[in-house]
């Protein structure tokens, strides 16, 4: 794009950037609105299902594909520089693995995939604190892209986050600049247009609904268009969302493409048009050539940046469940309330009727009176369809007996039963890899940026005292990619990577330090320092031996290796 002047920016970039680029946010506003009610609730009316089976399927779908508790990461060139630039890779890796662990981010990480599974896909945004680096999740309705039919954020020309800012914020922003007061006086008068009452529709959907549960919730009853009150006053039902102060501005943040300069152009606009930057110099916020933004996206959908959402096939198995299992809760009071028919009685009166609800007998003069029972038998094969929806739901979600930890009919031990999990589990080893993927991608932005920000000093000798192996992250090669070091986010890869790494070690493809580092295994520095020192050990108490029980030693060692591998 070619960026016209400061005078002119701000009109611009509302007409040619904003716009096109938020046309299709209330639509998918209201269809985030929709899942979360399907999510929390187990239905569309907003009153609670007796059973919601979408809520823990979202949480088992993603502790399936992605686990933060031993996420490690690795780098590598696409050139060879050798020893010394592999050493440096080893220390990088190290170090963005407990910057990522120690910062929560790979928490953030498992949130955003967690959000992503319901609503298609979410938003990891990132930025630069006091601290170091972090993230921040977000919605796809709080973003918009020059173009949805392009998959790929690297290809956008224009990528807009909508976001809200506080008065003292923007304050912040503008108080050196000479018109800072006029500019204040404009934004403050524009977020007071309309009624104290009244909330922003963006704003309801962004802040209020993002990520929380229904707003409304009218127990046994469809839910009312408007009010915050829940009818039944069950503290349970009534679930409560974000409470923001008033006064919040509207604010756009824009990366642009910028032909120009062969970069992205950060563009920051306060309501109605402030323009907080560019001011002077056109440039990238983040760091070159890069944008902030990492998509988390399990299922894709072709054409659509946006991804599909994993209750798109599940919501009419959930309904069925829900209809059954309220048709079976409404026989089965009937069978403790009753309806009784009382053929021949005089003067039955709900009177009466009430008598007869406590203990005691009745008397009636007329001999052919009788009580028929017309309470409505509960089905022979409810709770038979009620098995039979839930393995349905089972089978399109992808979990079977054997994905949810339970037995299968011919298996007879572990090794069969690895076999099957093996057979059973595509569908989720694709979305693991996918997941893998892209929190790959998300570690390669943190240490981009960390080089960027970050003037630490790393060695990797650590005897060298003189600071020869000295060096910043900034002076890693530009080739340098970020993968996830075996499987260590894929909770479905854990048995097959582990006996994969044992037969390796078996055979002498690894020692015992490499073993160290692919296992997931608590204080592995320690342990690898240990063993260090075991091995040197061994090594000076041979040396102290005489030549030749040296060689039988040696020997003995070698030919004990090679019986035990030819023995297996």
């Amino acid at each position: 794009m070619i960026l016209p002047g400061p005078e002119k920016l701000p009109r611009w970039t509302r007409e040619r950037v904003i716009d096109p680029c938020m046309t299709s946010r209330g639509a998918r506003m209201q269809l985030a609105r929709s899942i979360n009610t399907w999510r929390y609730t187990g239905s569309d009316s907003g009153s609670s299902a007796i059973y919601n089976r979408i809520e823990a399927h979202c949480d088992k779908l993603s502790s399936a594909v992605f686990s933060p508790a031993d996420l490690r990461y690795m780098a590598e060139f696409e050139n060879d520089y050798g020893d010394m630039m592999l050493r440096r890779a080893g220390v990088a890796a190290r170090y963005l693995s407990r910057e990522v662990a120690m910062r929560n981010l790979d928490l953030g990480f498992q949130e955003a995939i967690e959000e992503a599974i319901p609503h298609g896909c979410a938003i990891l945004k990132h930025i630069w604190t006091y601290h170091g680096p972090d993230v921040i999740t977000m919605m796809p309705w709080e973003m918009g892209v020059y173009l949805e039919s392009e998959t790929d954020l690297d290809r956008q020309e224009a990528i807009v986050e909508n976001t809200w800012v506080l008065p003292e914020e923007l304050w912040r922003r503008i108080s050196h600049r000479s018109d800072a007061k006029e500019l204040f006086r404009r934004a403050m008068s524009h977020a007071r247009k309309g009624s104290p009452d009244d909330v922003p529709p963006g704003f309801l959907h962004q802040v209020l609904m993002a990520g929380t549960p229904p707003l409304i919730q009218d127990q046994g009853a469809s839910a009312s268009p408007g009010g915050m009150i829940s009818l039944t006053g069950t503290p349970a039902v009534a679930m409560l969302s974000a409470d923001v102060a008033e006064g919040m501005l509207e604010a756009w943040q824009c990366w642009v493409v910028n032909d120009e300069t062969g970069d992205y152009t950060t563009i920051q606009i306060v309501a109605p048009d402030i323009l907080i930057a560019p001011r002077f110099e056109r440039r990238n916020l983040f760091i070159p050539h890069d944008h902030p933004f990492s998509m988390v996206r399990i299922n894709p959908q072709h054409h659509y940046l946006w991804g599909r959402s994993e209750l798109a096939s599940l919501i009419k198995l959930q309904s069925l469940l829900r209809d059954r299992l309220e048709d079976v809760k409404k026989i089965m009071g009937l069978q403790y309330d009753r309806i009784r028919a009382f053929i021949g009685f005089d003067g039955m009166n709900d009177e009466r009727f009430d008598q007869l609800q406590n203990e005691g007998w009745l008397a009636e003069q007329n001999p052919a009176a009788k009580v028929q029972d017309l309470t409505p038998a509960l089905p022979e094969d409810a709770f038979e369809e009620i098995k039979m929806g839930i393995q349905f739901f089972e089978d399109i979600a992808g979990f079977d007996n054997v994905l949810s930890g339970k037995g299968e009919t011919g298996i007879r031990s572990a090794q069969h039963f690895q076999g099957a999990v093996r057979q059973a589990s595509p569908r989720l080893r694709d979305r693991a890899i996918r997941a893998e993927r892209q929190c790959a991608r998300f570690g390669e932005k943190i240490l981009w940026q960390m080089a960027s920000n970050d003037g630490r000093v790393h060695w990797t000798d650590s005897s060298d005292t003189g600071g020869r192996t000295d060096f910043l992250l900034s002076q890693l090669p530009d080739d340098t990619r970020i993968l996830v070091d075996s499987h260590s986010s894929s909770p479905i890869f854990e048995q097959d990577h582990a006996n994969t790494a044992a037969f390796l070690f078996k055979s002498g493809a690894i020692d015992g330090e490499d073993l160290i580092d692919l296992l997931p295994v608590p204080n592995r520095d320690a342990l690898k320092e240990k063993l260090r020192k075991r091995e040197l050990s061994k090594r000076q108490l041979i040396q102290s031996l005489p030549p030749q029980l040296q060689m039988e030693v040696m020997a003995g060692g070698h030919h004990g290796g090679h019986h035990k591998g030819g023995g297996e």
